[in-house]
């Protein structure tokens, strides 16, 4: 158990060695209250020219709730956390890899997952921030790869709003409310 685990930890190293915040541009939405961030999702995903999209959540139970949420509103979309079984997880992966979903809602659990398909994913959404202030590399880090732009966007409510402080902080970089004008996306 102990030899998998620091394996496991190895394996997270050595993967945000290979990430940088360079070349994305990071934005925060002021969603307010925690049941007003589905719409503001559907709002963006309207407005916006979608190619595929990666929103995090912090719990498989929420990652899977707005995945169908989002599949009950027209949106394609998957699911890929920790507690999905296995040929759930490798279908979802599959499905997005070759564009049949356009948004793959994910855990943290799947952050090293190296399944997890980056080309072609212009947009990362932290619909819940990161737990861990590592983890926000690693989950913005997958978009704008290959010489592509990339973006991520945060959702904050009145209770998170203070941890966007801390991110800027810690990675010595500034997250900005978005713009009202999308069309650099």
């Amino acid at each position: 158990m102990e030899n998998r685990d620091q394996r496991q930890k190895d394996e997270v190293a050595a993967w945000r060695g290979q990430l940088s915040l360079a070349g994305m541009n990071q934005f925060y939405v002021d969603c307010a209250r925690e049941e007003w961030k589905y719409e503001t999702l559907c709002d963006l995903f309207n407005i916006i020219n979608l190619t595929q999209a990666i929103v995090y959540c912090n719990t498989a139970d929420k990652a899977t709730w707005l995945a169908a949420k989002l599949a009950s509103d027209d949106f394609s979309a998957g699911a890929v956390h920790g507690l999905a079984d296995a040929t759930d997880t490798r279908a979802a992966l599959t499905d997005f890899r070759v564009g049949k979903v356009r948004v793959l809602v994910v855990t943290d659990s799947v952050l090293i997952n190296s399944e997890l398909p980056t080309w072609g994913v212009s947009l990362t959404v932290n619909y819940d921030l990161p737990a861990n202030m590592d983890d926000y590399l690693v989950r913005i880090g997958r978009s704008g790869r290959f010489g592509r732009r990339g973006v991520a966007i945060d959702f904050v409510t009145e209770e998170t709003a203070a941890q966007v402080r801390q991110l800027e902080e810690y990675y010595n970089t500034a997250i900005p409310p978005l713009p009202s004008d999308l069309a650099f996306l």
